[in-house]
């Protein structure tokens, strides 16, 4: 679930053995291995342990349109996770132009998972002194989740927590909506569960722009209102795109990149429990503004003024609300 990139800057060609653990507890899913890649074309790097997910993929396009959604179906075409995704909802998204969306999407890019860059990478290194802030920032969390006998008994009386009141929110944008998160950080009780939740109400047209869990399957209970539901899988297929509303549940797999858009008549609110007392999520966006930019360059295949206009102008946060100059482009 954690998106990372690899550059040969030697003079001999590189050889890496990757070890997938599927047995180790942070994956909830199954043992099938399965690689999420957020750019480019890539090839199947498992066939023999993909050709039942193929299957469903097939069984899910004999389907009727209306029942698939049908807004985007025609594009998906790439086997990265923004192919799930069309070019309209990419560029609302991301606030960007359209061939820059498309690009994203890379449907009919022939590169793969290995790209050449012409003229090397040019990357800006962290100081050494940020990296040890870091690994001390790691220690001092391992420390504090060993906690002793009374202050369990203290914590442990809290079992209630009201994570819909506005004053309570996480994330806020006042055009899109709000979001707030209870896990075992903030209601101890949680870690006994191993569960946490997410409430998240968007405005009308808000959106809640693709993100994944890392380390948690989740169900979306919607509670309120009426919208747009988009899940896509490894392989680029939207398994999931779809109008919700009240009393309707979506099961969202481990790392499956899922967004979410409030209707235009109103808007939506819904509660996400996760099957982990501190789900970690990752959302696109987020993973753009930390890339380098001449990795996205040569990842997309993008000019450097849209790099720049998707790090910067792209990046609100996760929850968006559409542009005009986004729709009209």
């Amino acid at each position: 679930g954690i998106p990372y990139w690899t550059y040969n800057n030697g003079d001999e060609p590189l050889v890496a053995i990757s070890l997938l653990d599927t047995s180790n507890i942070a994956n909830q899913l199954d043992s099938t291995p399965r690689v999420f890649y957020l750019g480019g074309n890539p090839e199947v790097e498992f066939p023999e342990t993909q050709e039942e997910q193929q299957e469903r993929h097939q069984q899910k396009h004999s389907l009727p349109v209306g029942r698939r959604g049908g807004q985007h179906q025609q594009e998906e075409d790439g086997n990265s996770v923004l192919s799930g995704f069309s070019s309209e909802f990419l560029a609302q998204t991301f606030n960007t132009e359209e061939d820059t969306a498309k690009r994203l999407r890379s449907p009919r890019d022939k590169r793969n998972q290995i790209v050449r860059v012409e003229g090397g990478l040019r990357i800006i290194n962290p100081e050494g002194q940020q990296e040890e802030e870091e690994e001390e920032e790691e220690e001092k969390q391992r420390s504090e989740q060993g906690r002793n006998g009374l202050e369990e008994t203290i914590c442990s009386l809290k079992i209630r927590e009201n994570i819909a009141q506005p004053a309570r929110a996480d994330l806020y944008n006042p055009r899109a909506g709000s979001i707030s998160t209870a896990n075992s950080l903030t209601l101890p009780i949680l870690r006994y569960l191993r569960l946490s939740a997410e409430y998240v109400r968007l405005y009308r047209n808000g959106i809640y722009a693709p993100h994944w869990n890392i380390n948690a399957n989740s169900l979306l209970y919607v509670i309120r209102g009426e919208g747009r539901v988009r899940i896509v899988n490894s392989q680029g297929n939207a398994v999931f795109d779809n109008k919700v509303r009240k009393g309707q549940l979506v099961v969202v797999p481990q790392n499956f990149v899922v967004a979410e858009q409030a209707g235009e008549e109103e808007g939506l609110e819904y509660l996400v429990f996760k099957t982990n007392d501190r789900a970690a999520v990752s959302h696109v966006q987020q993973v753009f503004r930390a890339t380098p930019a001449d990795v996205l360059a040569n990842a997309f295949g993008l000019r450097q003024r849209q790099v720049t206009e998707l790090k910067l102008s792209g990046n609100r946060g996760p929850l968006v609300h559409p542009q005009s100059q986004s729709q009209s482009n």
